[in-house]
């Protein structure tokens, strides 16, 4: 984080500035992570029961699995995001450069945004690693220590996945501080079922009553005020609807 600390502020977007909006930026590149864990645990099955036949991995295997990374990872450049047409990289590089952009903005050390950006970057680096394994391994893959290189390729496969398990911990501690926050309630009743997907069934219910232990309905009253007093009456419908699934 240390190497961006002198960009000007006149590089980012007015709601860069704002740590409510940041977060739901950082929500949901963290459910595309979370949903590509998915995808990378299934290719570490294949990988480890090649190993075990010891077989060998297809091109078109490599392929789909260097693609996968690059999605995550982004390309050779998109690291150096300090220009604004480089935010569309890699998801992780974007969940990466929002985090950092929320810490940059706090007025105090938060700790669990520092650790959320830190475990992203761990990630990412582990990514970028594995694709240059994975490269190495369809270009070289006559080499002698092939089954060394498909092990490799698997162990890092595998810190990758423990990376995205760590964030999500840390993702679920920081969602706690939005108690008061209706964007950000808001948001998690319309992505409920992304949500879900990644945390397990009823996972947004628990959460919300957590934050407000007196009931959905409490809840649904401070949302339809908040949002009627900043003159979002068109919402309240919304809002109900989605309160209610809970109820079915």
């Amino acid at each position: 984080m240390a190497a961006l600390q002198g960009l000007s502020k006149h590089y980012f977007n007015t709601y860069f500035h704002n740590n409510s909006i940041l977060f739901q930026f950082i929500l949901k590149e963290f459910i595309s992570v979370a949903t590509e864990r998915q995808v990378l645990e299934k290719l570490v099955e294949e990988i480890n029961a090649k190993i075990t036949q010891n077989a060998k991995l297809s091109d078109q295997q490599l392929e789909i699995l260097g693609e996968q990374l690059a999605k995550l990872s982004g390309t050779s450049y998109d690291h150096l995001w300090q220009l604004p047409w480089h935010l569309n990289g890699g998801i992780l590089v974007k969940l990466k450069n929002y985090s950092y952009l929320y810490v940059r903005n706090s007025q105090k050390d938060d700790k669990a945004f520092t650790d959320i950006h830190d475990q992203t970057y761990k990630a990412w680096v582990n990514c970028k690693q594995t694709l240059d394994l994975v490269k190495d391994y369809l270009f070289y893959h006559w080499r002698t220590q092939e089954a060394l290189d498909i092990i490799n390729i698997c162990a890092h496969l595998q810190k990758i996945c423990d990376n995205i398990d760590q964030l999500s911990k840390l993702m679920e501690r920081a969602l706690l501080k939005f108690r008061g926050d209706e964007n950000v309630l808001f948001f998690l009743l319309r992505h409920r079922a992304q949500m879900e997907v990644v945390y397990g069934p009823q996972f947004i219910q628990k959460l919300l009553l957590k934050m407000h232990p007196k009931g959905i309905g409490d809840l649904e009253v401070f949302l339809c005020k908040r949002y009627s007093q900043r003159g979002f009456e068109h919402l309240l419908p919304v809002i109900s609807e989605k309160m209610a699934a809970f109820n079915t």
